[in-house]
């Protein structure tokens, strides 16, 4: 094999690989294309199947947290030693009683 043929092999072969970088490139960025569509879809599920806590819970929700009965719960409510501010208005009183998730929270740590 002669310096002419080497150089035409080398040349062929340099050609080769440059198609095949330019495959890989595009096959690259549709890779990522798709991982974005991917990563919204999961967020979107993560979002329905764990939503966002509600901004008010019940005496049930206080009690599993306090580690206390649903009763003690109420008698706390009604005597004040939980403060109004934790208090929705209009609970209680014969409704059931709710309270103001971050309040609440708040005040149960500060104990």
């Amino acid at each position: 094999m002669n310096v002419e043929d080497i150089e035409a092999k080398i040349g062929e072969m340099i050609g080769r690989l440059e198609r095949f970088d330019g495959r890989i490139v595009l096959a690259l960025e549709e890779l990522t294309t798709a991982f974005g569509h991917i990563n919204d879809h999961l967020k979107r599920i993560a979002d329905t199947l764990s939503p966002e806590p509600e901004p008010v819970v019940g005496t049930s929700y206080v009690a599993g947290r306090l580690g206390c009965s649903l009763t003690w719960v109420a008698a706390m409510a009604s005597n004040g030693t939980i403060p109004d501010s934790c208090v929705v208005p209009g609970t209680g009183d014969g409704k059931p009683w709710k309270f103001h998730r971050e309040k609440i929270e708040h005040w149960i740590v500060s104990r």
